[in-house]
């Protein structure tokens, strides 16, 4: 399954998915908008499980792991609005971190369980841009 891109403005669903195998690519890619993630397996994709660029997404009661960059990586880079929500989550054995907020990014994460990633656990920068 390859789910690519929720644009600015938009709203949906994703329930109850394995996402997973999309070899050079995001598993969830978030451009904007209000997504609902719930209940998926978010794993062994390309680049990071979730990248949220912006919108204000809800990421709840998910598995993200063995991902080969981070499991969620969350960037104001694209937008003013970049403010993902993640609850109950377990986001681990990912490549390189946990979790990575950065650029103008903020997020609200609770219960979430964040480990055995090969950097960071939790990552946050503030304005800055990591390089290449």
């Amino acid at each position: 399954m390859t789910l690519s891109r929720c644009m600015p403005g938009a709203a949906g669903v994703i329930r109850e998915c394995d996402i997973h195998d999309n070899e050079f690519v995001d598993g969830v890619t978030i451009s904007g908008g209000k997504l609902l993630v719930e209940n998926c397996k978010i794993r062994k994709n390309g680049k990071n499980g979730v990248d949220v660029l912006g919108g204000s997404p809800v990421i709840r009661e998910c598995e993200i792991f063995e991902n080969s960059l981070n499991g969620l990586a969350a960037s104001g880079e694209r937008s003013a609005l970049c403010n993902p929500v993640v609850e109950r989550c377990a986001i681990h054995d990912n490549n390189g971190r946990g979790v990575i907020v950065w650029n103008r990014a903020s997020g609200r994460f609770s219960e979430c369980e964040i480990y055995r990633n090969q950097s960071y656990g939790t990552l946050c920068l503030l304005s800055i841009r990591l390089p290449q």
